[in-house]
């Protein structure tokens, strides 16, 4: 099975120069906390990472400093959306995986939970545990937490199911996740449950929230 990792981001809500998925967790970067995951699983057999422009000699130089031969460079797009689509054009399992580097708390147990479901579209979800309002300046309408889930990654998707969404709805390109796509191309898409640990890192305070989580590990 090919999995993907989207890597190609610059990261601005971070504040630091360095794109995030350089920035180190317990003195090893983020991309290779994830990429190690899938590394030592026997169902994964090919990693193709989307990497942003100008970095690829860094994004090879970590590859060899950990010894991860799995991992091959995809040219980032513009967009998350158009990222994903440019790997997809080389994946040549009939199921893949979709991962961020910035989610570095899931572990091979959790992705072959996600696999174990024979659905075309597994997402994991987290409750919402607090509550959730619409609006502007002003709040237009109450929403229903109990029916939210916080959407998480890794996904696993058939194949020709997400490459026919992404043929679907390339434009305007600004997708924030895949199960949208494949939703709207009329698929089911299961809910299994989440990780609360498994957080994305955006900002200074997720880092500093993930040193604490690796620590507790």
């Amino acid at each position: 099975m090919d999995a993907i990792v989207l890597a190609a981001g610059r990261g601005v809500r971070m504040g630091r120069e360095m794109p995030k998925q350089f920035l180190r967790l317990a003195g090893k970067p983020l991309l290779v906390h994830v990429l190690e995951v899938f590394e030592a699983m026997e169902e994964v057999e090919r990693v193709w990472v989307t990497a942003l422009a100008g970095y690829e000699d860094e994004y090879r130089r970590l590859f060899r400093q950990y010894r991860l031969e799995k991992p091959e460079l995809v040219p980032g797009g513009e967009t998350r959306q158009w990222s994903v689509a440019r790997a997809l054009e080389a994946v040549r399992s009939p199921r893949v995986i979709v991962h961020e580097a910035v989610r570095p708390f899931i572990g091979a147990g959790f992705v072959r939970e996600l696999l174990a479901w024979p659905d075309a579209a597994v997402v994991p979800t987290q409750p919402i545990p607090f509550t959730v309002a619409e609006g502007d300046a002003f709040m237009t309408a109450e929403l229903n937490r109990a029916r939210l889930h916080n959407v998480q990654l890794p996904q696993v998707f058939d194949t020709a199911v997400l490459r026919e969404a992404h043929r679907r709805f390339r434009e305007p390109g600004d997708a924030t996740e895949d199960s949208l796509l494949v939703f709207r191309l009329g698929e089911r898409v299961r809910f299994v449950p989440g990780r609360e640990e498994n957080i994305k890192i955006t900002t200074p305070l997720d880092l500093q929230l993930a040193e604490l989580i690796y620590r507790e590990r």
